[in-house]
């Protein structure tokens, strides 16, 4: 990825900048194949996306599935290898959480896309907006930079994929975890830094933060626990530094916040312990030291696994090195995984699942439409225009036959 970002960039140097069309919302339309796994193919923002969906062994549509399970590929990859990563997590006992792995689009700038086929590089799948890199050249005071699909809002993408996935699989959306491998951890890092306050967990791989990312505009109740592995030794995602890293004799490059300012961040963010309890585990595989490091909090917890050792490069990381990857993931989904019963958003219901009238609702698509009663938290007839973040609600149809359960969240 360094030597590919790297010929990319001194290409950017000779050529103009990246306009930035607006972005528009359209209606999608899901596939319904049977096999689990499956491929759906979808049209967002007049673009044809693709994602995988995988629904646990023992999901029942009756029940409902206790969450899902976001997962992002890395630089160039393929939205398999992603799901393959969680999908056993996802299945484990106490988990049963659905999976979805979208694939990123190709790099969209055709010259910047065109340049890179003709080197022998692939830009066939990047993330928007999650990865900037920096290039500094010998002789040459202005760094060049460039942001990969700057176009492309991949978080409005995924969160619409979220959002259908609770309403049409009965998934629990307090229960919802994004992962990603590489590129793919920028990408989880970018979606909590936006949704934060939606997720249960970020589950990091050997990537980082966008260090253009804006972190001092982020709303007050972003808070999210973190799960992060990564090599101090990691020549592709660089683990540390402020500034720099030589990628040869006249070349200099940037690719992401160095990782524990990025942990700091989220610390501070989330009101953790600033200064983390460090563990020594060892020596493991392949002569591979292992420190965890752990913010502490009740609720929003940072555990970081730094690697160390000549062995310990990005490909050793993603591969499971010296850490039981899985093993670590499930334990945090399951430290942070609501186990009350599933339950909906009313912001994600609001339209066109549900209707308002002032203290009723009225209940689309259900056997009949009946105006609803609404109860919060145990007081009945509560006005639905206030502002009732994380507070429980009940909608009880008037023959008592019917119950619905939501929970309102901040838009």
């Amino acid at each position: 990825m360094v030597r590919t970002i790297t010929s990319i960039l001194l290409w950017l140097i000779l050529t103009s900048t990246i306009a930035t069309p607006g972005i528009t919302a359209n209606h999608v339309a899901f596939g319904n194949a049977p096999s689990n796994p499956r491929t759906v193919n979808i049209t967002y923002d007049g673009k044809e996306r693709q994602y995988m969906i995988y629904l646990p062994s023992n999901y029942d549509h009756t029940r409902g599935a206790d969450g899902i399970i976001v997962c992002f590929h890395g630089f160039g990859g393929k939205m398999a290898n992603a799901l393959a990563r969680f999908q056993h997590i996802a299945n484990s006992d106490n988990v049963n959480m659905i999976c979805i792995a979208p694939q990123a689009l190709p790099e969209e700038d055709e010259n910047l896309l065109s340049t890179a086929s003709s080197i022998g590089y692939d830009l066939s799948a990047v993330w928007g907006q999650a990865l900037h890199v920096e290039v500094k050249l010998l002789g040459l005071s202005t760094p060049v930079g460039a942001t990969f699909n700057q176009d492309v809002d991949d978080v409005a993408f995924v969160r619409h994929l979220i959002q259908h996935t609770v309403e049409t699989y009965h998934a629990n959306p307090d229960n919802v975890f994004v992962g990603g491998i590489s590129m793919g951890g920028y990408m989880a890092y970018a979606y909590a830094i936006r949704h934060g306050d939606e997720l249960a967990g970020v589950i990091n791989y050997t990537g980082t933060m966008n260090f253009k990312a804006d972190t001092v505009n982020v709303l007050e109740y972003i808070k999210v626990p973190v799960l992060d592995f990564h090599s101090k030794m990691d020549a592709t995602v660089f683990y540390e530094g402020e500034g720099y890293y030589a990628c040869s004799d006249n070349i200099w490059m940037k690719n992401g916040m160095p990782k524990l300012t990025a942990l700091d961040w989220w610390a501070r963010k989330n009101g953790a312990t600033r200064t983390p309890i460090i563990t020594d585990m060892g020596i493991h595989a392949s002569d591979v030291s292992v420190k965890k490091y752990y913010y502490d909090h009740i609720d929003y917890e940072i555990t970081h696994f730094q690697m160390e050792g000549d062995n310990a490069n990005h490909s050793y990381q993603i591969k499971g090195g010296a850490v039981n990857h899985g093993t670590e993931v499930r334990e945090f989904i399951l430290r942070h995984k609501n186990p009350n019963k599933p339950m909906i958003s009313y912001e994600w219901l609001l339209a066109p699942a549900i209707a308002v009238n002032d203290n009723m609702v009225n209940v689309v698509g259900s056997d009949s439409d009946r105006f609803s009663e609404i109860t919060i938290d145990g007081v009945a007839g509560a006005d639905l225009s206030e502002n009732h973040d994380g507070k429980e609600v009940t909608l009880e149809a008037s023959d008592g036959t019917q119950e619905i359960r939501l929970m309102i969240r901040k838009k």
